[in-house]
């Protein structure tokens, strides 16, 4: 077996691979090549500092890596890792990992970052083996029906999220909703409130798929319903009952928020990260 980076590997052999890999996993995964172009243009997959062990030509286990400057620093996300069935307990990450790091390193990446579900115990304990530390907890919500639309509240559309509208939000964000991703995504909806010329609250929903990627009011409007509204208008605009996915858990007061709006927890995931400097 030979392990090398993924910039001259197709599309489509990227797709099955990715899917073989997460066969089995904890919530079901399986992308069509346009969602995995999408995926790397939204998480910033840089293919070259991705990599992949080969097995008579055939990828049998990979990471995807993700780059971006976060507070100064640039970081690598594992935009994802899968080993297909018949390969694992083999200990194809942890050599994977040995192939990548020496690469991240010349890139000059200070920081890896990372999601892991917090059930799926040996990737938690693999990930501490290659370094990783827990950093916080994200929670995942979902919402069976749509929401009803009782406040009569006002909107507008816009073309992308205003950075100014990020300090509506009481917390950072995770790597799949930062501002980069979110106006990366082709087929987002964007939707701002108003006081007079103000924008008061904001939100970003994916129509097809209802899934939230950004939600928040300003201090001065909270308790005044506004979040009810923007779940309201986005649950109209959606094609599928809403879902609320990798949300800081020390959010103070939105678990609480989203179960009064209708919302149910249906999944938990670590953020770890890793210092290579």
């Amino acid at each position: 077996m030979k392990i090398k980076t993924l910039e001259n590997i197709s599309l489509t052999d990227l797709t099955n691979a990715f899917n073989a890999g997460f066969e089995g996993y904890f919530v079901k995964l399986h992308l069509t090549d346009e969602q995995m172009q999408q995926r790397i243009t939204t998480e910033s997959i840089d293919l070259s500092l991705s990599v992949g062990m080969f097995d008579e030509g055939r990828i049998v286990g990979f990471i995807l890596t993700g780059l971006d400057t976060i507070s100064g620093i640039l970081t690598a996300n594992n935009a994802g890792t899968g080993v297909i069935t018949s390969y694992r307990g083999r200990g194809i990450t942890l050599k994977l990992y040995d192939y990548l790091l020496p690469l991240l390193k010349e890139r000059g990446v200070e920081k890896c970052v990372l999601e892991v579900i917090n059930d799926n115990e040996v990737a938690v304990h693999l990930y501490e083996k290659v370094g990783y530390e827990k950093e916080r907890k994200l929670d995942a919500f979902k919402s069976d029906t749509s929401l009803s639309d009782d406040t009569n509240i006002d909107y507008r559309t816009a073309q992308e999220l205003n950075p100014e509208w990020m300090k509506f939000c009481d917390v950072h964000p995770a790597w799949q909703y930062s501002l980069a991703a979110i106006n990366k995504t082709h087929d987002k909806k964007v939707i701002k409130i108003l006081d007079g010329d103000r924008v008061v609250a904001a939100a970003v929903v994916k129509p097809s798929n209802g899934r939230v990627m950004f939600f928040g009011v300003d201090n001065d409007y909270r308790s005044r319903r506004f979040g009810t509204a923007l779940f309201q208008i986005m649950s109209n605009l959606s094609e599928v009952p809403l879902s609320v996915i990798n949300l800081d858990s020390s959010a103070p007061g939105i678990r609480t928020f989203l179960e009064k709006t209708g919302f149910m927890h249906f999944l938990s995931q670590y953020e770890m990260s890793m210092d290579i400097k």
